[in-house]
């Protein structure tokens, strides 16, 4: 090789930039796209990332862990994101982006295997192959484990190749791999069976040299560092082979192999099943630790029958990436295009996910969208209501409305409407009587195309009806979530008629002004007497000199409208007080109903901040 092919040769790993690149955009547009799910919730609360939760040290995630029952997972996890959150800040945004960094260190460790064990072009197919991988780039953007499980596991397998392959071998590559078996061992159990697969591979297949004897020391110390976390992890088995429910659920071996492979080939087995055949001559060490690794998944599974998804042998992930990226670079040069249209594919099902199957919860709810909703719209004191969507139970909500709406001030509920409960009336009247109560102003959420059973509906609205309230009709309203507001109108704040046969309501006293907007709910009874198309309601804004500076004029309803929102803009209106009038006028000769001695009824004042 001459000295400039030596150096084009070594230059082929700026190839990863635009990957990383592609791969970053992939991950990052989910940082912050949906909110927070169930399981991301225990994270959160786990590593108090949350000022909710939060800070709190190291030792009370620990604590946190061992006696909250939900799950037993080893404490690294936590441990990294309650650091990382007080680095870089708690938002979802940037807690969830721990898994973004990990899984583009990920890709790089995954090119670097294949490159040091068969070639850059293996390298960088491998990291294709994994990084294009729809189910790699979703956790890339989830507040979970995953991810940095796949990073330990990619970082040891290079990290061991290069100290039994290759000389000389520096003291960070020992390091490196220390680490990455003490992180496997504490970021979740799944772990074990990558280092179960090193373990067997180092003790009959690796050469026995004085290398050898120093990683498997090595290993040795490490392993014993797990002690601590063994009354845990006690703890986790016997969780995990009583809980019927997840032992009923569990996928046996066929299927298990059918859906990692599916998953990580982005729906297509074809593809992978090719790719593995033409990498059969590939490496001994890469074949025996994905092989050990995959069985040894398949026993303990079969015996404790635990395994309900994919997800948890992303461990093995960079492995397979590598046996397929070694397949990619020995097709035929005429057929790769089929790896471009592959990885197109793994982008076009990020962008369009499938939808769930029916009867399956809705994992992700538009909480984000409702709490900035609700930041604007509602009241001190305001109560709220979100109907679930079947066959979503409320528990899995319920602590995801509390992470978004404690800090509103509000009162918040979330109704569930599983088919146990579909003929239950008695449950949701007191559910629904139990909530409302002595409320005066009560939102319900639902979302529009996956409506709760009509049972949840009609008996909030009997509650609604027997406490006089009213319907102020949708306030907010988009594909995933509708906002609508009820408001106690039977003891009006204000009450005025107008001429004869027009009653004005002022339902809630004038709220505080929010996003330079003001909220005024009015109530009108209009007899029959009233000539339709006659008259014309104006809302004057006067300032402290009594000099009109803002108005808003519409028809007066040709009926009685129980709860009417109006929403005045005060935009250009300079600091200080205001008051607001109302008025009742024919509109084609501006004669205003007299009420009492006046022409007007003020409806209240406020305050514009500057």
């Amino acid at each position: 090789m001459t000295l400039k092919s030596a150096k084009l040769d070594k230059d082929k790993w700026l190839w990863m930039i635009p990957l990383l690149l592609i791969i970053t955009f992939l991950g990052a547009r989910g940082l912050n796209r949906k909110a927070i799910w169930y399981d991301e919730w225990w994270s959160v609360y786990y590593a108090g990332t949350s000022p909710l939760y939060g800070p709190i040290p190291l030792a009370e995630t620990t604590n946190r862990i061992l006696s909250e029952h939900n799950e037993f997972n080893p404490p690294g996890y936590y441990f990294a994101l309650n650091v990382w959150s007080s680095l870089t800040g708690t938002t979802t945004y940037n807690l969830r982006a721990w898994s973004l960094l990990l899984g583009l260190l990920t890709l790089a460790f995954t090119y670097r295997i294949g490159r040091d064990l068969v070639s850059w072009r293996a390298g960088l197919a491998a990291a294709l192959m994994l990084g294009f991988s729809a189910f790699f780039i979703t956790y890339l953007h989830e507040m979970r484990a995953y991810i940095q499980l796949a990073f330990f596991s990619a970082a040891l397998l290079w990290s061991y190749a290069r100290l039994v392959t290759r000389s000389p071998k520096p003291v960070w590559v020992y390091m490196i791999f220390a680490v990455s078996i003490l992180g496997l061992c504490y970021t979740h159990y799944m772990g074990f069976t990558v280092l179960g697969a090193l373990g067997l591979y180092h003790l009959f297949f690796a050469p026995k040299n004085k290398g050898w004897l120093w990683v498997t020391l090595l290993g040795i110390v490490m392993g014993l560092l797990f002690l601590p976390w063994i009354e845990g992890a006690y703890q986790a088995f016997t969780s995990a082979t009583t809980n019927v429910n997840q032992n009923q659920r569990s996928l046996d071996a066929l299927e298990l192999t059918r859906s990692f492979l599916n998953a990580l080939g982005n729906a297509s087995l074809v593809w992978i099943g090719v790719l593995l055949v033409l990498a059969y001559p590939a490496r001994r060490l890469l074949w025996l630790w994905f092989i050990i690794a995959f069985v040894l998944t398949l026993v303990i599974n079969q015996l404790f029958h635990f395994i309900t998804d994919p997800r948890y042998l992303i461990a093995l992930a960079p492995l397979l990436a590598v046996l397929c990226g070694i397949g990619l670079v020995r097709l035929p040069v005429g057929q790769r295009a089929a790896g471009v249209i592959w990885a197109l594919a793994g982008i076009w099902i990020t962008f369009v996910p499938a939808p769930p199957a029916p009867g399956e919860w809705s994992l992700f709810l538009p909480w984000q969208e409702i709490r900035h909703e609700m930041q604007s719209l509602a009241q001190p004191d305001d109560d709220f209501v979100y109907f679930l969507p079947p066959p979503v139970v409320n528990w899995f909500h319920a602590r995801i409305a509390e992470y978004y709406l404690s800090d509103l001030s509000i009162q918040y509920h979330v109704v569930d409407s599983p088919d146990p409960r579909v003929k239950d009336d008695d449950a949701y009247r007191k559910e629904a009587d139990d909530f409302v109560g002595d409320a005066q102003r009560v939102w319900i959420a639902r979302q529009p195309d996956n409506l709760p059973y009509p049972i949840v509906e009609r008996e909030f609205l009997r509650s609604f009806g027997e406490r006089g309230f009213a319907d102020c009709g949708v306030f907010y309203e988009s594909v995933d979530v509708n906002l609508k507001l009820y408001v106690r109108a039977s003891n009006p704040v204000i009450s005025g008629q107008f001429g004869d046969g027009i009653t004005l309501n002022l339902l809630q006293p004038l709220a505080k002004p929010s996003d330079n907007n003001l909220q005024v709910l009015l109530g009108w009874s209009i007899a029959q007497s009233v000539p339709s198309n006659t008259y014309s309601v104006g809302l004057h804004i006067m300032d402290t000199n009594n000099e009109l500076v803002r108005q808003v004029d519409y028809g007066l309803p040709a009926s009685d409208a129980p709860c009417q929102p109006n929403t005045l803009s005060l935009d250009g209106l300079t600091a200080g007080n205001y008051s607001l009038q109302a008025m009742v006028y024919a509109w084609q000769t501006g004669e205003r109903l007299k009420i009492g001695h006046s022409d007007y009824l003020t409806l209240g004042t406020f305050n514009v901040d500057g």
